[in-house]
Order: C-alpha cells, then sequence, then structure tokens
C-alpha cells in the first residue's frame, strides 16, 4: 500500500460532518452565501481511490486543522 496524508490549515471541520464530506454534492459550508464549488472534487476522488481498492479519510482538531490521508494498493499505481 502506498499512503499520503495532506494536512491543511483551512477552516474546521465540524466532527458531525466529517461522515458526509466524501458523499456527492455535499459542502461543509453550505448554508453561508457565498460558498463556492459544487461539492463534487472529494467525492471522485473518494470514487476513483476506493475502485481502485485503496480508502481515503480525513480528521480535523480544533487547533490542529484538516488532515486527509489515503492509501492505494502499489499496484494501482502503476499507470503513473
Amino acid at each position: 500500500m502506498a499512503n499520503l496524508s495532506v494536512k491543511g490549515n483551512g477552516s474546521r471541520i465540524p466532527e458531525e460532518q466529517l461522515k458526509y464530506l466524501f458523499y456527492r454534492y455535499f459542502r461543509v459550508d453550505a448554508k453561508k452565501p457565498h460558498t463556492a464549488g459544487l461539492g463534487i472534487s472529494l467525492y471522485i476522488s473518494f470514487e476513483i481511490i476506493r475502485k481502485h481498492g485503496g480508502d481515503f479519510g480525513a480528521d480535523s482538531k480544533q487547533g490542529l486543522g484538516n488532515n486527509f490521508c489515503l492509501s492505494i494498493p502499489t499496484g494501482a499505481l502503476s499507470f503513473i
């Protein structure tokens, strides 16, 4: 397995919303009037990783930012 972790210091994702993060069209700040995006980028990424036998997850801690982790079988990386 190849593992990758990306840490960001953007707005914290509320814990109760983390389970929806990879749903199609889900946006964390959807109720804000100027929320950009369609809510499909993480969904598409999740589906690509999942269909190659990998996993994609996220966590968010107050003061520590957001962390996105993915793992994918090394055989699935042969196209790179």
